[in-house]
């Protein structure tokens, strides 16, 4: 191999000794004294600057400079404060515009303990950043202050380093022993050498000169595990506020993000304890994110709230979290860190997505990590457990993100190894989603495409009891503190609402295809709202996890109910009347058929009076609406309802606006009546332009084409985004959303974001029916994007007029010229008079017609 170029310290004695540098050495000077680095860098500045080769100041410690301006270099601040992703890729995009063979200065690499709290991160900051400046051929100065840091930082930052020189101090003089030199070798070069009338001298006598090496064995300790420590020993010894606070708001911002709004109710809830608590449960180091903050949050604001006993207050004891620091970790241990800082580019974003991810899939987790993991799943047992995504950016004030991100359950059978195996494929899966396009989509919707996602993972024991060979909860669901889904006149929205399934909470948060949840008015639990199809059809399928089988699998209610115990069934489940009235008239001989209605949970418990003063008490907490998820079993025949997610709930509460009369019926496309529709957070909109899925098209074509139909429609969603004078309502068959096509249309949310409107469209002869899946992810995303939604059934007293859009010209060809294969079965009209829609949830109702439709 060719050499390189050789260049000087600007001390001619110790380039003898180490043969030089070259290009692309890192040089890493382990010092007991900051002063030592100055000197050597300053030198080493000044003569590359005479050299003519450019120098870079990278500067981010709190300490005094090491170089200025006026010494000819360039001094980039950078901001270590900001976290390590945020601060390496800048520290990367400086190395990238500076290019080949350019000389740098870093600040102490020990100053980013402080900052970080961690050595684990300051030798990944050193394993992502030295390769890169050695590919440039640069050559750059680094200082680690000797002692202070966790063996294997220091071992970590050895290896990946060209030269680790030691300095060390013999009365007035300098002991200088090179530890490390790449690819240079002689006899003496790596002993101890000390200055002798202007040479540098090797010690090769085995004498001692009077030089001490201060603290030669490192710590094995981390300065995060030394922070708890000290925490807990004060702790120990002292409640007095003057002294443990200060350390609390310093754990919150270390353990618990930095969204200002989450801190300040972090700070007033969590005691230190509670913070101390979470460094045991926990693997790795960083940030425990948004998910777990908010589950801890509500559960220790609903401590102090009078729930008649019901709900749960155990705050920790069912949870592990695996910090942020190791997926920065996992992603530098598997060489995809930098393909994960370029997927942040412009030109990557939805171009390395793809690579990312099964890079990510592919990966392994280092021995240290995967020993905690294993110490995880010991404490878990043969437990089912579910992996949850906890990104900084979840569940926070603004940015829900709900459903972007993956939760895996784990149904945890086999032996250790196996468990394990099951265990790393859910992290990776919940890992690999960061780059999930409907993830990328939303976070760039929102101005966060340029924010690095720090995913932390939140692993919780899966809430419920076994039953034979399945484990579930006995019921499960979503609360929502504030409804904009209003049905019934008399109803008050701040009651609250739930959105409640037998087992698993899976059925609730997800378009339960084929089936219907309950949705409940915690101030009118009686009044079951929909377009009506819900008062016959209930949930007809539970989720669970099959311990046989080692899956996640949907049952019959039928066989959940059989497994359930008496009290049990007797709340959530009941009899079905008019199913079993039907099959004796057809003369079919079946056993009792049950149906999920809830009613003993409603009627004979404190469930609907608890769910009520729970959310109400975080609401107030909040200062905002909020969203919960919830769990509900029965323990020794108490009643125990769990928090397992809360966060703030992005709501629209719309102005009232009067309905207009004397609308000409023919200027009317649609007008919907209670329990059909959900306002769009404007009580009246302006609409220019209507996608119709024509039904009798759509239904002709089988579930596989109906999928591309769906692709179809997204980049039809593309083009109607892009032009900003369009604005758009779609109306389609069926539920528009959902994953099985033989029920609707399989969109994926960022292909219908587009719309100001989006309607469902009754077509019951090929079983297209609508469903409002109010309290479900796919709403939140509508609710978010205060977008209308409307049902538009063929019974009841709505109406629709298809007539109006398919009597003007189809312009899909103008706007998509690709589609040509589907201009009969997808419509888009164009109105030069706007569409009026107005929606008023005082009256229940909403009408949309034509402008100018008044008659006088």
């Amino acid at each position: 191999m060719q050499e390189k170029a050789r260049c000087s310290t600007g001390f001619p004695n110790y380039d003898q000794v180490v043969d030089d540098l070259r290009l692309g050495d890192n040089v890493v000077w382990h010092t007991d004294r900051l002063e030592d680095y100055v000197a050597f860098a300053r030198v080493f500045a000044e003569q590359a600057v005479a050299d003519g080769r450019m120098v870079l100041y990278m500067r981010f410690a709190a300490h005094p400079p090491i170089l200025d301006a006026s010494m000819g270099v360039r001094v980039i601040q950078l901001h270590a404060a900001s976290g390590f992703e945020s601060f390496a890729s800048e520290v990367h995009r400086t190395i990238e515009a500076a290019g080949l063979e350019a000389f740098y200065v870093f600040d102490s690499l020990s100053e980013l303990q402080e900052t970080w709290a961690t050595d684990l991160m300051v030798g990944n900051f050193f394993a992502v950043t030295c390769p890169y400046l050695f590919e440039l051929d640069t050559i750059a100065y680094f200082c680690l202050i000797r002692g202070i840091h966790a063996a294997e930082a220091v071992t970590r930052i050895r290896e990946t380093t060209q030269l680790f020189l030691n300095i060390m101090h013999a009365g007035k003089g300098i002991v200088f022993q090179p530890v490390k030199v790449w690819e240079r070798y002689s006899p003496t070069m790596f002993l101890p050498h000390m200055e002798k009338e202007g040479l540098l001298v090797p010690v090769t006598d085995g004498l001692y000169h009077g030089w001490s090496l201060t603290r030669p064995i490192a710590a094995t300790m981390d300065y995060w595990d030394k922070l708890f420590l000290a925490a807990e020993n004060t702790l120990a010894n002292t409640s007095d506020p003057a002294v443990t606070d200060p350390i609390r708001k310093r754990f919150c911002r270390l353990l618990l993000g930095h969204d200002e709004q989450i801190l300040a109710l972090a700070e007033r809830y969590l005691q230190l304890g509670d913070l101390l608590e979470i460094r045991h449960r926990m693997v790795g180091t960083g940030y425990i994110g948004g998910k777990a903050v908010g589950m801890l949050l509500a559960r220790k604001i609903a401590a102090g709230i009078d729930s008649h006993g019901v709900i749960g207050v155990d705050l920790q004891s069912d949870s592990l979290y695996i910090g942020s620091d190791v997926f920065q970790t996992f992603l530098i241990h598997n060489n995809i860190w930098r393909m994960h800082t370029r997927q942040q580019y412009e030109d990557g974003y939805y171009d390395l997505a793809d690579t990312l991810r099964d890079r990510i899939l592919q990966g392994v987790f280092p021995p240290f990590i995967r020993i905690q993991f294993q110490q995880a799943l010991d404490m878990f047992g043969q437990t089912p457990v579910i992996v949850r995504s906890s990104s900084l950016l979840e569940d926070g004030y603004g940015n829900a993100f709900a459903g972007k991100y993956q939760s895996v359950f784990c149904v945890n059978q086999g032996d250790p190894d196996a468990r394990l195996a099951m265990f790393e494929d859910a992290v990776r899966t919940v890992y690999a989603s960061t780059v999930d396009i409907s993830a990328l989509v939303y976070r760039r919707e929102r101005g966060l495409d340029k924010m690095g996602e720090q995913m932390s993972i939140l692993v919780q024991r899966v809430s419920g009891s076994m039953r034979g060979r399945y484990h579930f909860p006995l019921a499960a669901g979503v609360g929502l503190s504030y409804s904009a889904y209003v049905w019934h006149q008399e109803m008050n929205p701040s009651d609250g609402m739930v959105r409640i399934v037998a087992g698993l909470g899976t059925r609730a948060v997800d378009r339960t295809d084929g089936d219907y949840t309950r949705v409940v008015s915690l101030g009118m639990p009686d009044n079951i709202p929909g377009t009506g199809l819900e008062r016959s059809i209930g949930q007809r399928m539970v989720d669970v996890l099959d311990t046989e089988l080692n899956q996640w699998r949907t049952i019959p209610l039928s066989h959940a109910c059989q497994s359930a115990t008496v009290l049990e069934a007797g709340l959530v489940f009941g009899r079905d009347a008019a199913a079993e009235q039907r099959a004796r008239e057809v003369g079919l001989k079946l056993d009792a058929v049950h149906v999920a209605d809830f009613s003993g949970l409603f009627h004979r418990t404190a469930f609907i009076a608890a769910m009520k003063a729970m959310l109400r008490g975080l609401e107030e907490a909040y200062q905002n609406p909020v969203d919960v998820e919830f769990t509900v079993n029965l323990y020794n025949g108490r009643l125990y309802v769990s928090i397992v997610q809360c966060r703030p709930l992005q709501t629209f509460r719309a102005a009232d606006t009067a309905m207009p009369a004397n609308v000409s019926p023919d200027t009317v496309l649609f007008r919907l009546h209670a329990g059909s529709f959900v306002g769009g957070g404007t009580a009246d909109q302006i609409i220019n332009t209507v996608v119709l899925l024509k039904p009798e098209a759509y239904v002709a074509v089988g579930n596989a084409e109906r999928y591309t139909v769906a692709r179809m429609l997204g980049r039809l969603n593309d083009r109607l985004r892009a032009d900003r004078n369009r604005q758009s309502m779609l109306i389609v068959p069926g539920r528009c959303g959902t994953t099985t096509p033989s029920l609707g249309v399989p969109v994926r949310f960022s292909e219908i974001n587009a719309y100001r409107c989006i309607c469902e469209q009754e077509y019951a002869t090929s079983g297209m029916i609508p469903e409002l899946s109010f309290g479900s992810h796919f709403f939140q995303d509508l609710v978010e994007s205060r977008i209308f939604y409307g049902a538009l059934m063929q019974r009841g007293p709505g109406e629709f007029n298809p007539h109006l859009l398919l009597q003007r010209e189809n312009v899909l060809l103008t706007i998509l010229p690709e589609a040509e294969a589907y201009r009969d079965m997808i419509h888009v009209a164009a109105f030069e008079t706007p569409l009026w829609l107005v929606s008023s949830p005082k009256d229940q109702q909403a009408v949309c017609w034509l402008k100018g439709g008044i008659l006088p």
